[in-house]
């Protein structure tokens, strides 16, 4: 589900977008591990492609974005 004002990542399906979201580090078991999810989120940050303009209900559907240039 994805709502109006959320930001945009890129999807292993070519040609889609998907919710972007950021892992919580409070769940790691160890410092370690807590470390790779603070690595993860950065390389997630490194790829939002936009903002949604509309919500979108469906597990697939087609919704207006503004589309950033980095």
């Amino acid at each position: 589900i994805i709502n109006k004002g959320d930001l945009l990542t890129t999807s292993s399906t070519p040609g889609h977008a998907m919710k972007f979201t950021l892992l919580d580090p409070r769940n790691a078991n160890t410092l370690q591990e807590q470390g790779e999810i603070l690595w993860e989120n950065e390389q997630r940050r490194n790829s939002i492609l936009g903002k949604s303009l509309e919500p979108c209900k469906e597990n697939v559907c087609k919704i207006t974005a503004l589309v950033t240039l980095q």
